[in-house]
């Protein structure tokens, strides 16, 4: 942590061991000041699933940490994908992360906590169109969570996610590794896109 501006930090301090090195962790602060990490732990017998934990006190303290959903993914190598992270208006969290375990049919699922990270909802799929990647997840007060992943053919989808469950009206667009932002009720990506041998950076608004 730092408390004056990133001049300085404090020491590191260990939240979980058997982490997967390559799966991104994530961080959030809701609107209460609770803080939220996310990350992909590894359990017995190479099962890799969301973890999350967090902290009310400014990163002082952390809670114990609690699995996210028992996928039954179960995989001797790191899977890239990491889970994302939001709250909305009333700080209830809402996790997105992408699995291929062998509770169901591979895609992005997301799940609710109302308890601050200690229990969660039983997950829901958002797309069985998605490729491994860590996707993104917003909180908008007039859409609700959208969220923006990666799909299996170098494209990027889009989706509203209301009540726990996914809309119909998924917008695709061609590229790859997709960031977003929501502005103005406006949300935006930027990805890479291919044209042959070249790169390069896009931005486009994919609202409705």
């Amino acid at each position: 942590m730092s408390s004056d501006g990133g001049k300085t930090l404090s020491a590191n301090k260990r939240l979980a061991g058997d982490v997967c090195p390559c799966c991104k962790t994530s961080l959030h602060v809701a609107s209460d000041n609770r803080v939220y990490v996310g990350w992909r732990q590894v359990l017995k017998d190479d099962y890799r699933h969301i973890a999350i934990t967090s902290s009310t006190d400014g990163g002082e303290s952390f809670a114990p940490a609690a699995i996210v959903s028992d996928d039954r993914w179960q995989i001797v190598g790191c899977p890239v994908s990491g889970a994302a992270l939001a709250t909305n208006s009333e700080n209830r969290l809402k996790v997105a992360w992408f699995t291929a375990g062998d509770a169901g049919v591979p895609g992005i699922y997301s799940a609710e906590s109302a308890d601050g990270g200690k229990t969660f909802s039983p997950r829901t799929l958002i797309s069985d169109v998605a490729g491994a990647g860590t996707p993104v997840l917003l909180f908008d007060a007039a859409e609700g969570y959208r969220a923006v992943w990666g799909g299996r053919d170098e494209n990027v989808l889009a989706g509203t996610i209301q009540s726990n469950a996914a809309n119909t009206d998924v917008r695709e667009i061609e590229g790859l590794y997709p960031v977003a932002a929501v502005a103005d009720g406006q949300l935006f990506t930027s990805y890479i896109k291919l044209e042959g041998e070249k790169r390069s950076i896009w931005l486009s608004n994919i609202s409705k």
